[in-house]
């Protein structure tokens, strides 16, 4: 009985990332998912990132009614941010600790840094008296040049999607972008009054292979990037969008540039 209801709470209640619960008797759930996990990496509210300043970005949240132990480690994808997590500070932390309810994690973007950062929380075990959650990864980017957070995207048929403005007021669009299966795609590229100021259309893109696509413009900005995806007879549709601002602005799934459904 008990694990039934192990069962039915971790559905109802997944955790962000993947990770299996374990039970000593052998059930395990797996299950992906945000903020209601049973162990959670929520963003918090902020005004904004200032230069070579600590801010409390995020905490890692324990939702059981019980204490959890916790093996993490949390890193970044650039070199100079700092974080501080449960006493220690660097660019990438790792140990473990007991979690009541919360505790903070705090990020120092480092001078002079307007880049967009993914956090990354790798929770190799967190557990109680009752249940085990393992290899749980959980993401939040951060932009510390407008101070802002969000989660990346995610593509049922991309790997991998990037777009860059270059060449003065943007005078091109470089798109990069690999597949996770064949499939045709159509890119377009807007200007803010919604006008088609460029396009690409490629047949039969193979699966797992860097594609650049480099698209000549007028100048202007900012540009809004369109994606649409058609895969097999069966398959639906996908679309992704996503605004480049300005020269030098570059955006993707990964720091949460393109949205896709």
């Amino acid at each position: 009985m008990v694990l039934i209801l192990l069962g039915i709470a971790a559905l109802i209640a997944p955790t962000f990332g993947f990770s299996t619960l374990a039970s000593d008797r052998g059930v395990s759930v797996s299950v992906a998912e945000n903020d209601r996990a049973l162990v959670a990496l929520v963003g918090e509210e902020f005004e904004d990132l200032p230069n070579n300043e600590f801010v409390e970005v995020a905490s890692l949240e324990n939702n059981m009614d019980e204490q959890l132990t916790v093996d993490y480690r949390i890193s970044t994808d650039h070199d100079e941010p700092i974080i501080s997590f449960d006493g220690d500070d660097g660019n990438e932390v790792s140990g473990t600790t007991e979690i009541n309810q919360a505790e903070g994690i705090e990020l120092n973007c480092g001078p002079g840094n307007n880049d967009v950062i993914t956090l990354t929380v790798n929770i190799e075990e967190a557990s109680n008296s009752y249940v085990t959650v393992q290899n749980a990864e959980m993401k939040l980017v951060f932009d510390c040049d407008e101070g802002e957070v969000s989660e990346p995207g995610t593509s049922n048929s991309l790997e991998r999607l990037e777009a860059e403005g270059t060449r003065g007021n943007i005078n091109e669009v470089t798109v990069t972008f690999e597949t996770k299966s064949v499939v045709e795609i159509t890119i377009e590229l807007l200007n803010e009054d919604e006008d088609v100021i460029g396009s690409r259309s490629l047949e039969e893109v193979a699966t797992g292979e860097e594609q650049i696509e480099v698209i000549d413009i007028d100048p202007t900005d900012p540009v809004v990037i369109q994606v649409t995806i058609h895969g097999s007879e069966d398959s639906e549709e996908e679309y992704c969008e996503g605004v480049i601002e300005d020269n030098q602005d570059l955006i993707s799934l990964a720091n949460g540039g393109f949205d896709c459904d």
